[in-house]
């Protein structure tokens, strides 16, 4: 009897030390890659973005109207440190407030710069367009900025949420196409 209890004892000691062996064994072995969401979201993390340029004028124009809604703030390279809500986001064809003719169309902003009442309406020629770039910039009130680059210009528009910059852009290339 005595010799079955030691037995017994001796079994399972061997055992706590198999799992013990086991345990530390597979903790040293790689561990399966958990799939975090990417990009890992940056101060200025640059997304992949090429847009869609197949929406209807219509559809264009119901997704304009739509975010003009939410709070869009812009930021012109001309004046960094002017910005502006846009109030108003309309495709035109013919010409421009300032009198010069747009042959290929350009898209009519309504803007209230910042500290000013009075809005002042801007256009972009839609042919200047020659890039637009999708970026998250934590450190703005407006997280996503989609970034248009003209010939003339460089625009910042910060949007709240990643969709309504996706459409946005969207809406600009398939109006930019059609003209």
């Amino acid at each position: 009897m005595k010799n079955a209890k030691c037995l017994f004892g001796i079994i399972v000691i061997g055992f706590y030390l198999l799992f013990i062996s086991t345990c530390v064994s597979a903790a040293d072995l790689p561990q399966p890659v958990s799939h975090p969401v990417w990009p890992a979201l940056s101060p200025a993390q640059y997304y992949w973005y090429e847009p869609a340029a197949d929406l209807t004028a219509e559809q264009a124009d119901a997704i304009f109207k739509e975010v003009a809604t939410a709070e869009i703030s812009l930021v012109m390279s001309q004046y960094p440190n002017k910005a502006c809500i846009v109030k108003s986001i309309q495709p035109v064809i013919g010409k421009s407030k300032k009198g010069k003719k747009v042959n290929n169309g350009s898209l009519k902003l309504g803007n209230i710069w910042e500290g000013y009442s009075e809005p002042y309406p801007m256009d972009i020629a839609l042919s200047t367009i020659q890039k637009m770039d999708l970026y998250y910039v934590s450190k703005s009130k407006n997280k996503w900025l989609l970034s248009i680059s003209a010939v003339d210009d460089l625009y910042q528009f910060f949007f709240k949420d990643e969709d309504s910059a996706r459409k946005f852009g969207n809406a600009v290339a398939s109006i930019r196409n059609k003209f």
